[in-house]
């Protein structure tokens, strides 16, 4: 029985090593990559650095890194809150880091307790969670959700290079309030237009998301979008409801 708990010990000790060591190595190559892409102006997946945390945290996924850095200790715990975090969420321009951390903290503080109830398949795991959760709330400052019990979630606007309608985002600022109108007789019924002021159209809401928020609008909730970055012709934006 002792050669089997020495094997075992010794095996822990060899993973936990290697993964934190792997962790490591990854970071300083990360760090030298980082130096050597700015000298050289290219261009790198900004997933590449969070191949270290990737590493030791054992997931694939930033929502899951983060939950796990917030105190999810359970890496499968971890893997299923990631899942339920909109994919495209996640920013497709390389210029910008590849998470919205701001919305990701938003988006954890409003996980409720029935959300755990219906995620996870174990009371003893669902207790846990919430109790993390909470904890996590007061030792990192998360934002309590009666402070941001508006917000919805960030994405990038889709369509502004047709009709030359880039052209508008001269007319955008930091803040710029759009608003968002479904168009259910678009080739994408679930289709919700971005629109100025005035009522010309801008762009579109993703349609992930607009996949999600139709039925939310269709139903007489009011959606708007508060532009939250500006990059060339890219336009980010952050949805809230009344």
């Amino acid at each position: 029985m002792d050669k089997y708990v020495l094997v075992l010990e010794s095996t822990n000790f060899i993973y936990s090593h290697t993964v934190t060591y792997s962790a490591w190595a990854l970071g300083a190559a990360c760090a030298l990559l980082k130096y050597y892409a700015e000298k050289t102006d290219i261009q790198v997946n900004p997933e590449v650095w969070l191949l270290p945390a990737y590493t030791l945290y054992g997931v694939d996924s930033p929502i899951a890194c983060f939950c796990i850095a917030m105190g999810i200790d359970d890496r499968e715990v971890a893997l299923k809150l990631a899942e339920r975090f909109p994919a495209n969420q996640l920013s497709q321009n390389s210029k910008n880091i590849l998470v919205d951390w701001l919305s990701v903290k938003w988006w954890f503080s409003n996980i409720t307790h029935p959300s755990l109830e219906s995620w996870l398949d174990q009371k003893r795991k669902i207790e846990s969670t919430w109790e993390l959760i909470q904890k996590a709330k007061k030792k990192f400052n998360v934002p309590e959700l009666k402070n941001y019990e508006k917000y919805v979630v960030s994405c990038e606007l889709r369509g502004l290079r047709f009709e030359n309608r880039t052209a508008l985002i001269k007319e955008l600022y930091i803040g710029y309030v759009l608003r968002l109108v479904r168009e259910p007789l678009s080739v994408d019924p679930n289709a919700i237009r971005a629109q100025l002021q005035d009522g010309t159209l801008l762009g579109y809401i993703p349609k992930e998301l607009a996949e999600i928020y139709a039925p939310l609008i269709d139903s007489g909730n009011v959606l708007y979008a508060e532009v939250s970055e500006i990059i060339e012709e890219d336009v980010s934006v952050h949805i809230f409801r009344e």
